[in-house]
C-alpha cells in the first residue's frame, strides 16, 4: 500500500487533536507562512466542499499553513492562489487532468506532485487519500485522512522527497514559493534529462496544467523513466 499506510478502524475512534499535534511537531508550519486559523474554515465549509462531514479535514485546515517542513509540504486553503474551494472548482487542477477521479486537491509537495482526498471510501468510513504525481502521471491510492497524516510523522522524508530537495538546493537550485513548484525544465519525456540541472521553478498552477496536457499527449510513462526521488 503505498506511504505504508494500513487500517484504522471506525471514524469515530480517531483522534483528531492528537494527530494534528503530531503533525505539527514533526512538519512545523514555515516562517511567515499563512494560517487559514481555526474558526475561518468550519464543518460547514467541510461539508460544501467534501459532500459530507469529515472532522479529520476540519480539523487539518484549522491548523494548516501555507509552507510547512521547510517548503516540502504545502496546503491550498481558503485565501491562497490558487485557493482551496478555486482549485478544486471547474477551472482548476482536473481541468487538465480530465481522465483522474474527480479528487479534492488539498496540499502539494515542492516537486508539484498533488496530494488529494479521493472519491472512494476507506473502510473508516472517511474519503482516501491519493497522490498524483506530476512526472508520470501515477495516480496511488492509499488509505485515508487520518492515516496519511498520522503516518507523516515517521515517513515524511520518503513522502515528499526530501533527499532530492537537500540534493537540489545544495546544487544552487532556488527554493520555491509557496505558489510555486520545482519540476524539468525540459520534461523528460520530450527528451529532458533526469538530473538536477534540468530543474527549475515553475509556476504551481502552470506545471500542474503543462504536465496533465503532456499526459494526454504522450499516454503512458516510457519503460524506465522514475519520478525524481
Amino acid at each position: 500500500m503505498p506511504f505504508g499506510l494500513g487500517g484504522k478502524g471506525p471514524a469515530a475512534a480517531v483522534d483528531a487533536d492528537a494527530i494534528m499535534a503530531r503533525f505539527l511537531a514533526a512538519l512545523p508550519p514555515d516562517h511567515g507562512a499563512i494560517r487559514a486559523g481555526a474558526g475561518v474554515w468550519r464543518a460547514a465549509d467541510t461539508r460544501r466542499l467534501l459532500g459530507r462531514d469529515d472532522r479529520v479535514f476540519t480539523a487539518l485546515l484549522g491548523v494548516a499553513q501555507t509552507s510547512h517542513g521547510g517548503g516540502l509540504l504545502r496546503f491550498f486553503l481558503p485565501a491562497t492562489k490558487p485557493s482551496l474551494v478555486e482549485w478544486n472548482g471547474r477551472y482548476g487542477w482536473h481541468e487538465s487532468w480530465p481522465s483522474k477521479p474527480n479528487s479534492i486537491a488539498f496540499a502539494s509537495d515542492w516537486l508539484g506532485n498533488l496530494i488529494l482526498l479521493d472519491p472512494s471510501r476507506a473502510p473508516s468510513g472517511l474519503r482516501r487519500v491519493a497522490l498524483l504525481n506530476l512526472a508520470t502521471g501515477a495516480y496511488d491510492v492509499c488509505g485515508d485522512l487520518a492515516e496519511f497524516l498520522d503516518s507523516l510523522p515517521d515517513n515524511w522524508d520518503r513522502i515528499l522527497f526530501k533527499r532530492t530537495f537537500d540534493e537540489y538546493l545544495a546544487a544552487g537550485g532556488i527554493r520555491p514559493s509557496i505558489t510555486e513548484c520545482v519540476d524539468y525544465a525540459i520534461a523528460p519525456l520530450v527528451g529532458g534529462e533526469e538530473d538536477l540541472g534540468n530543474m527549475k521553478v515553475f509556476g504551481l498552477e502552470v506545471a500542474v496544467s503543462l504536465a496533465g496536457r503532456r499526459r494526454d499527449k504522450y499516454g503512458a510513462i516510457p519503460p524506465g523513466l522514475r519520478p525524481p526521488g
